[in-house]
């Protein structure tokens, strides 16, 4: 049997990108022939997948669709004679991106009033979190699960970058966030959490905010006027980086703080459990499903106590070793192995 899935963009080194790349080698694995389908790539994963336009309806195959935004493959989609199995990743909503990208913020909003219209085009809809399985079950979808986004040690194993590590070597105390530079992500209240830490307890500490601000450049303008405004002179701006220059950032990171109101899964979490480094995170509530009981949760935005709670974990070698051990015990639950038996429990139901 043939299971290939449909992807609105193939690209380098993102969430839905790695997981459908997974996907279709777990499915390969157990027998199905599988390709991923899309209509745009990044030039690196051109060999990786076909374009949609290549996609053939065969009458006994069957089909994956990851629906996070709108795009002509939605409409597609819903042409097509036969039900999906639709994985869910969650829309951030609209308004975060009112002042930023009128475009992106059309494409969420537009997204959002479209997703109830596959409830009745889908044999199986998953959330790979349950706060989105929830949210596919309040919009009208019956036959729901949970298909969570497996960490593939392979890809946490590249060699760290050498020039990165060199550049930081030094006695300083690294904070680090990974993830686009979004609104949602709320990256200014990460720097008022470090402007606190850096100026009232430690000095001799420093900030690294990684992740794409491509259609989002005039947030990160505003970030830089941000640490600027707040004195901050040790925060970098990473960028896009790649798999070596990530597993640089990780060792280099004394803690992993996230402040981010809107999650659908958040998949640099299961990384810092991979690298142990604790999390200390706001407890927004796909965050919180995928921390589960590890790391630190933050139930309000006060930055004081948040810095505070950095001190401490920083500070304390036994809460530290006792916030990892958690960690590696949560991350267990997404391990490959785990997510696969999931995965051939839904397709074989």
């Amino acid at each position: 049997m043939r299971i290939d899935q449909l992807v609105p963009y193939l690209g380098y080194g993102d969430a839905i990108s790695s997981h459908s790349l997974w996907i279709r080698d777990t499915l390969r694995k157990c027998g199905y022939q599988s390709t991923i389908y899309a209509e745009s790539f990044d030039p690196r994963m051109i060999k990786q997948g076909q374009p949609l336009t290549k996609y053939r309806n065969e009458e006994d195959s069957k089909i994956i669709f990851h629906y996070c935004t709108s795009s002509p493959l939605s409409r597609f989609v819903r042409s097509l004679g036969k039900k999906v199995i639709l994985i869910y990743h969650n829309i951030t909503p609209h308004e975060y991106f009112l002042s930023v990208n009128h475009d992106i913020a059309n494409s969420t909003r537009k997204a959002r009033e479209e997703l109830h219209l596959f409830s009745q085009k889908t044999e199986l809809a998953l959330g790979d979190s349950e706060f989105n399985r929830q949210e596919l079950e309040s919009v009208g979808f019956r036959n729901t699960g949970v298909l969570p986004i497996a960490l593939d040690p392979r890809q946490m194993n590249s060699q760290p970058d050498s020039k990165v590590l060199k550049t930081f070597d030094d006695n300083y105390t690294n904070f680090l966030f990974v993830g686009r530079i979004a609104p949602n992500k709320k990256q200014e209240d990460v720097l008022k959490a470090f402007a606190y830490y850096s100026q009232a307890i430690n000095p001799n500490s420093r900030l690294f905010l990684a992740g794409s601000s491509t259609g989002t450049e005039v947030y990160l303008d505003w970030l830089k006027w941000l640490a600027n405004r707040l004195r901050l002179e040790n925060v970098h701006f990473a960028g896009h980086i790649s798999n070596s220059e990530l597993a640089a950032y990780y060792r280099l990171a004394n803690v992993f703080l996230c402040m981010s109101e809107h999650e659908g899964f958040c998949v640099p979490l299961l990384e810092s459990m991979h690298f142990q480094v604790p999390i200390v995170a706001y407890a927004c509530p796909g965050v919180a499903w995928t921390l589960g009981d590890a790391g630190i949760l933050v139930r309000a935005k006060e930055y004081d106590i948040v810095a505070e709670t950095l001190h401490v974990l920083v500070s304390n070698s036994e809460l530290r070793h006792k916030i990892v051990e958690g960690q590696t015990k949560r991350l267990q639950d997404f391990a490959p192995e785990v997510v696969e038996r999931t995965l051939k429990a839904f397709l074989l139901s």
